[in-house]
C-alpha cells in the first residue's frame, strides 16, 4: 500500500503506527504525516504538498539512522533512508528549506494561588 485515498470519506481519527523500520497510516492527514516525520527526524518538516483528504499509507524506511546519526542505540540497517522511502514509495519529496515557523514560548512559570 503506497499513498491511497481512504476507503473511508472522513475517518473518525486518522491512525499511524511507526517505527525504526518504517511507518503504516489508514486515514491520515497529510499535516498529520508531516509532524510524524518532524518527531522522527528532530526537524521541523512542513507539509506544503497542497494534498488534501485522508489517505492510507506505508512507508519502509531506515529511521534508525537519520542526518548520519544512529537513533536509539539502532543497529545497521540495509533499508533506504527516509529520503529515498518517501520518494520512491509514496511520490513525496523532502527539500531543506528556510521558513518561518510558528513557535510556542513559555518564558515564566508561577505557582497557582490556593482558593
Amino acid at each position: 500500500m503506497p499513498l491511497t485515498r481512504s476507503d473511508t470519506a472522513e475517518p473518525a481519527c486518522g491512525s499511524m503506527v511507526g517505527g525504526l523500520r518504517g511507518v503504516t497510516g489508514k486515514g491520515v492527514q497529510m499535516f498529520a504525516f508531516a509532524n510524524l516525520l518532524s518527531g522522527s527526524m528532530r526537524e521541523t518538516v512542513v507539509d506544503r504538498t497542497g494534498i488534501t483528504g485522508f489517505w492510507d499509507l506505508s512507508v519502509s524506511a531506515d529511521f534508525a539512522h537519520l542526518n548520519g546519526s544512529t537513533v536509539g542505540g539502532a543497529a545497521s540497517s540495509d533499508g533506504p533512508s527516509i529520503f529515498t522511502a518517501l520518494q520512491e514509495q509514496l511520490g513525496l519529496r523532502l527539500e531543506p528549506r528556510r521558513t518561518p515557523v510558528s513557535t510556542f514560548v513559555i518564558d515564566h512559570v508561577e505557582r497557582p494561588s490556593p482558593d
